[in-house]
């Protein structure tokens, strides 16, 4: 499993350095298409700043570091990471712990997949997985 991750993780790194290449005009079909992805699932903007955008290889997905707390309903804490799917219109905030936890510290640094199926980020929040207790900066995915 940890080298799956890893294999995760590269990928996720190789797609983050050539996703910024890609992320300000794409083209779907033979149109050029620019647009805002740090938004709500109903498409508002966020009351904060964004950053940090990682793209999926199609361009479907992107990974964003964001300090909105209106991006998805309950956001209570701090910087999170989001996934937008530019092709359903929603935006997911996947920086939690398996049971729904938030974290308790900000997450920063996304990056996706190629196929847009991992996300990976960095957190000193403590709470994400059982037993972190290093009290620094882990890598999740």
């Amino acid at each position: 499993m940890l080298g799956r991750c890893n294999t995760r993780l590269l990928a996720a790194l190789v797609v983050a350095a050539f996703g910024g290449l890609l992320f300000g005009t794409l083209t779907w079909g033979s149109e050029p298409l620019t647009d805002r992805v740090s938004v709500s699932s109903l498409g508002a903007e966020g009351t904060n700043a964004s950053q940090s955008a990682s793209l999926s290889a199609d361009g479907r997905f992107v990974v964003f570091s964001s300090d909105a707390s209106d991006l998805v309903d309950d956001d209570t804490n701090s910087r999170d990471i989001f996934v937008r799917d530019r092709q359903n219109g929603t935006t997911e905030l996947v920086s939690l712990a398996s049971d729904g936890t938030q974290a308790n510290r900000p997450a920063l640094f996304p990056a996706i997949s190629g196929d847009g199926r991992f996300v990976v980020y960095e957190s000193e929040a403590d709470n994400l997985v059982p037993g972190d207790t290093n009290e620094a900066s882990d890598i999740f995915c």
